[in-house]
């Protein structure tokens, strides 16, 4: 080849690496994922199914009852139990990297809750902005619109005064949805929800507006009656217009010069004040509903990016039912007074977005990213992160979405309960974090009384929770792509579910340690279902009690799977693909490693329990390596345990030398 061309070719060549899309190729770890169970796997389950005289029609039989709320699908999730592997997949595909791209993983969850958005407008050019904002105002709305759009012009940077027409747009927008979406609402239904929502799911009194109160002769299923009236389309579509146009100027900003920002400047709107910052080290106490941060590193003791539908009869600020928050760089400080905000919504939308920085969240209930009939979105870029919260914390929702989204960073999660991609009552709950070292924690604060006083409830890190003969519960969902993780709950946790619910862990590579104490880790437990997905890495699973490990529990369905890695599992109880009750457990360990099954009690390693007359099933498979079990199932061997339960070591190259 001319020397030339061999120049022009490599040029081409490094221009269209450079062009590749974010997200392809060895900058995806995702492109590497296989499927969870794959045409190897599913033909050594097949065979364990035969030997204990079961077939796929065998798994149809009735598990769950009506009740109010139930989502199509948790309940696909509970009368399929191989569909929670195909949806843990989805998931964890759809939700990686979900902080570049909040507004489309919006678009994917929302219709879990069937509340499809509608297909909305979006600029990002400020002169079309400018035009629009002014459209959607009349009288003296729009000349107050009118003055801050010439304000903005005139106090600030161009880049930001074009940033502000841009926000300013999408806020208008999200507010006019969010009106809409609580329309149907009477005073008394909002007067409820304001009161008892933030108490379902926790110890909580915030006090939002000072001497609010619910009407008399409530019962709890006619405040849920009330919170489903709200149009969840409405309300997630507010979120994703106002977190788009929030990741939009995110990046458009990241690079500039914005010195030229010397103080904060506070712009009236008729949807309230628009704060932004300068460059340095500041700190805010006075509330704004919108906010922009330049740099620094700052500390906010206010509850930034909180949203509240206005109490009826209450003097609130305009358009407090949406609100955002953007910091652009430095390591900063978040302190709500209270504890609850942060990206929290209550009847509303709120999006807070963290550009890069090692930063700081010590919250308290109700915060970081987390949705009361409402959406909240809690978005962190680059940094080593610090989350401290209390109940209904940490991508958590009920009666709509809470998400928080990670992008990198070796961060530590701190929360009590109910937490950690936790979902309520037709909520979606979802933690991500696309990278680094991390480590989970929640309890340690609310007994689990009387049947553990020496435990703490934990119910987080991919849980679902319905209330007991009353709702079914959500989807809650962890999903880590990388890093060698750490995650620890205590009662309840982990990938598994409760009541008519779906609970959702997915981990992409690292070798992580996963401990609990009991009904964790891909454990189903009372008419719901549960799975917990690891991709790879060398992994140590412990629980104490039962249910757990792809254990199933009266009526419910555990799956846990585990692709690649030499792992040690140490349990007891119903757990490693154990079936109590009517139950069903799942358990597969799909690599080549050499992997330890320690576990004591009678449903364990594909053992089902004969109860109520009939039997749950129960399949336990090893794909690979030279293994160890406490039962004394041996490499290469297909055992039938109880009435439909089944171990099956497959045999390969190296099994059968052992043998």
């Amino acid at each position: 080849m001319p020397r030339p061309l061999a120049v022009l070719l490599v040029v081409f060549l490094l221009c269209a690496a450079s062009l590749r899309p974010a997200g392809s190729g060895e900058d995806d770890p995702s492109a590497a994922w296989r499927k969870p169970l794959g045409p190897e796997e599913m033909a050594a389950f097949n065979t364990a199914l035969e030997a204990a005289n079961l077939t796929m029609d065998d798994f149809s039989f009735q598990r769950r009852i009506e009740q109010p709320f139930t989502l199509p699908t948790v309940a696909r999730m509970i009368d399929e139990p191989l569909y929670c592997a195909e949806l843990a997949d989805e998931v964890s595909r759809r939700l990686f990297r979900a902080a570049l791209r909040p507004h489309e993983a919006l678009a994917y969850l929302a219709p879990m809750l069937e509340a499809a958005l509608p297909d909305l407008p979006f600029t990002d050019d400020p002169a079309l902005a400018r035009r629009r904002i002014l459209d959607s105002f009349q009288g003296d709305e729009r000349r107050e619109a009118l003055a801050a759009l010439r304000r903005a012009e005139r106090e600030l940077p161009a880049p930001l005064a074009d940033s502000f027409s841009v926000l300013f747009l999408a806020a208008s927008t999200a507010s006019r949805l969010a009106a809409t979406a609580l329309s149907d609402l009477t005073g008394d239904e909002r007067a409820a929800l304001l009161a008892v929502m933030p108490t379902v799911y926790g110890e909580t009194d915030p006090a939002f507006v000072p001497g609010w109160k619910a009407p008399d002769g409530l019962s709890l299923l006619s405040v849920l009656k009330a919170a489903d009236k709200a149009d969840l389309g409405a309300l997630a579509a507010a979120a994703a217009v106002l977190s788009r146009a929030v990741r939009a100027e995110a990046d458009r900003l990241s690079s500039l010069d914005l010195s030229a920002l010397s103080a904060p400047v506070r712009i009236s709107t008729p949807l309230g004040d628009f704060l932004f910052g300068p460059p340095t080290d500041d700190t805010y106490a006075r509330y704004a509903p919108f906010v922009v941060e330049t740099g620094g590193d700052d500390c906010y003791r206010f509850p930034a990016a909180t949203a509240v539908m206005p109490a009826p009869g209450a003097v609130a600020p305009a358009g407090r039912a949406v609100s955002f928050l953007l910091d652009l760089h430095g390591d900063d400080r978040y302190l709500p007074p209270s504890g609850w905000g942060c990206g929290f919504a209550l009847g509303g939308a709120a999006v807070l977005l963290d550009a890069s920085g090692s930063d700081t969240y010590r919250c308290g209930a109700l915060s970081v990213g987390a949705g009361l009939v409402g959406v909240g979105i809690f978005i962190e870029g680059a940094g080593d992160d610090l989350y401290f919260g209390d109940d209904f914390s940490q991508g958590a929702g009920f009666f709509g979405i809470g998400l928080l989204a990670d992008s990198s960073g070796s961060d530590i999660y701190r929360s009590t309960r109910f937490s950690q991609g936790f979902a309520g009552v037709k909520g979606i709950g979802a933690l991500t974090d696309d990278a680094g070292v991390d480590d989970y924690f929640a309890g340690g604060k609310y007994p689990h009384v009387p049947l553990l006083p020496n435990d703490y409830q934990s119910l987080s890190q991919g849980f679902g929770y319905g209330l007991r003969n009353t709702a079914a519960g959500g989807i809650g969902v962890l999903c880590d792509a990388s890093g060698k993780d750490t995650y620890t709950a205590d009662v309840f946790g982990q990938g598994a579910a409760y009541w008519l619910a779906g609970g959702i862990l997915v981990d992409g590579s690292g070798n992580d340690v996963y401990t609990t104490t009991q009904y964790a880790q891909g454990g189903g437990i009372h008419l719901a279902a549960g799975i917990l997905l690891d991709r790879a890495g060398r992994d140590h699973y412990y629980s104490r009690y039962g249910v757990g490990m792809g254990g199933g529990h009266d009526l419910a369905v555990g799956v846990l799977i585990d692709q690649d890695g030499t792992d040690f599992y140490q349990g007891s109880g119903i757990t490693q693909g154990g079936a109590h009750a009517n139950g069903i457990g799942l358990f597969f360990d799909c690599g080549a490693g050499s992997d330890g099954y320690s576990g004591i009690g009678d449903f364990l390693q594909g053992k089902s329990s004969q109860d109520r007359g009939t039997a749950g099933i129960a399949v336990f498979v090893d794909m690979g390596g030279d293994d160890t079990y406490s039962t004394g199932l041996q490499n290469g061997e297909l055992r039938v345990r109880g009435v439909y339960g089944v171990a099956y070591d497959v045999p390969g190259p190296e099994k059968e030398a052992k043998k």
